[in-house]
């Protein structure tokens, strides 16, 4: 969609991004659905003439093509694109000290709901840092892990990630860390509980405000 206060040909052709159809196919999924909802809705119908319509992957253009069939010859997928910088093995050293610089103390605190407001009462700065070394002395310099870069919120399907993630290491008997990349987004107490959980035994590593070159090393 164009945005406000650009003027445009009526005989321009727009390309459309689609990245998901959330507000159409998880409205339980998304803060103040309706509102999206209504929005996403507008800005389809202002980009319907002379549109191209680009999915991020074959199951966004399935699910977009559920609900618009008569775009179908005008919805194309291009996959999303990974920077040429990115390294295919990074040395331990690097992966060591992203961990050790930007590991999450939201995620060693205490939460609580109080009043439907979610807070995450502080704890004892050595009870912080006891739990941080376990997190790096447990980090090996061969470690496998798995990573998932998300912001913390309900639709990013957190819980079954890490239910999952915490299955193959009992049936594998691996010693699989699983690193999640989460700023905070909005609802994530039952996340962040889980997150919590395994956090504190060392096995799960929870990192913010990561930028994207530390991103790539990892």
């Amino acid at each position: 969609p164009v945005p406000n206060g650009i003027r445009v040909s009526k005989n321009t052709i727009k390309i459309v991004r689609i990245h998901d159809l959330i507000p159409f196919t998880h409205p339980h999924l998304i803060e103040d659905s309706k509102k999206h909802l209504k929005r996403a809705m507008l800005d389809l119908k202002l980009s319907s003439k002379n549109s191209y319509f680009v999915c991020n992957s074959e199951i966004t253009k399935n699910d977009f093509l559920n609900i618009f069939p008569h775009l179908d010859e005008k919805t194309f997928v291009i996959p999303c694109a990974i920077s040429n910088n990115i390294k295919e093995k990074n040395d331990f050293q690097s992966i060591f000290g992203i961990i050790k610089k930007k590991i999450s103390f939201r995620s060693i605190g205490k939460l609580r709901i109080k009043k439907k407001k979610i807070q995450i009462k502080d704890i004892e700065y050595h009870e912080k840092m006891k739990i941080s070394e376990k997190i790096l002395n447990d980090f090996k310099i061969d470690q496998d892990y798995i990573i998932c870069c998300a912001t913390l919120e309900p639709r990013k399907n957190y819980i079954q990630l890490i239910e999952a993630w915490d299955h193959v290491r009992s049936i594998t008997k691996k010693d699989l860390k699983l690193i999640i990349v989460a700023n905070l987004g909005w609802e994530y107490e039952n996340e962040l509980k889980l997150i919590q959980r395994f956090v504190s035994n060392g096995k799960l590593i929870h990192l913010e405000t990561v930028n994207n070159y530390e991103l790539s090393l990892l």
